[in-house]
């Protein structure tokens, strides 16, 4: 902040955006208070905007705390699970919206249960919608749900944490791998639904520790050495990484050149060529 390049920097920029108040005070001696934004401000504007156009509440609507879940509408993904949840959860704190990003072939019967339930009015579903617009529903959530029965690498909670979503999950799988409980968000025994709902609400209210937990959720993908997450939200660059690493294995696991078979009796003792698979 004091570098003479951090100095230079300011005074030639048209805007600068910076991550918090205090960066934004320690600039304040540079006399650029108009064009500093505090980028949490930005945040701000992009949750609203994301909010409007999937038709959801804004923070004056009753139910602003949207809690989200991304999964195809079929069995295993657990929205036989979360509805109960939701019931729960609501009884709880009433100020709750979801958001169901996905489509499948349960989904009629998901919406007749929601409506038995008087619940439908709380839920927005989205459909399927491509891997573009990932950014823009996760921006509009508070929480996401992860309430899977079945998972390898939870692909939905990744990509909240990047987003700097706290996420709650079952602990199954691979789950606790990616939620550190307490941390950045809360795991709960498969088949809790009590304590998931009681995980949601503890959130709910909370937008502090919404966003702290958000923010340890993100600085494991800031720092992977093994690009397993997206360092930076920079996806091109994790992407080739992945694809190097899985050509580097690939290479090391095709096999290594054969000796050739014993001579036949009879055979021409002229040297032969050791017998080697051709390399991709």
């Amino acid at each position: 902040m004091k570098s003479r390049g951090w100095k230079y920097g300011v005074a030639t920029s048209a805007l600068v955006i910076v991550v918090s108040a205090t960066a934004a005070n320690a600039a304040s001696g540079d006399a650029i208070e108009a064009r500093l934004r505090v980028l949490e401000a930005e945040i701000a504007k992009l949750r609203r905007e994301a909010r409007q156009a999937l038709g959801l509440p804004t923070a004056r609507d009753r139910h602003a705390i949207v809690i989200g879940t991304i999964a195809r509408l079929f069995p295993n993904k657990g929205y036989e699970q979360l509805i109960d949840i939701m019931q729960r959860a609501v009884a709880m704190q009433p100020d709750l919206h979801f958001l169901w990003v996905g489509d499948g072939s349960h989904r009629g019967a998901y919406e007749a249960d929601l409506s038995r339930r008087g619940l439908r009015e709380r839920v927005t579903i989205t459909g399927l919608l491509p891997p573009t617009r990932m950014p823009q529903v996760l921006a509009a959530m508070d929480i996401l749900a992860h309430a899977s029965q079945w998972e390898g690498l939870p692909r939905a909670v990744v990509q909240a944490l990047l987003m700097e979503r706290p996420a709650v999950a079952f602990a199954i799988d691979g789950a606790p791998e990616v939620v550190q409980s307490g941390q950045t968000g809360f795991t709960v025994p498969l088949g809790d639904h009590e304590g998931f709902a009681r995980a949601l609400v503890a959130l709910a209210p909370d937008e502090e520790r919404r966003q702290a937990m958000g923010r340890e959720g993100r600085r494991p993908g800031q720092r992977s050495r093994e690009g397993i997450f997206l360092d930076g939200g920079a996806p091109d660059a994790g992407a080739e990484r992945i694809g190097d690493r899985h050509a580097r294995t690939h290479r090391r696991a095709q096999p290594r050149c054969l000796a050739p078979p014993a001579r036949s009796p009879g055979e021409s003792r002229a040297p032969r060529r050791r017998a080697c698979p051709r390399r991709t």
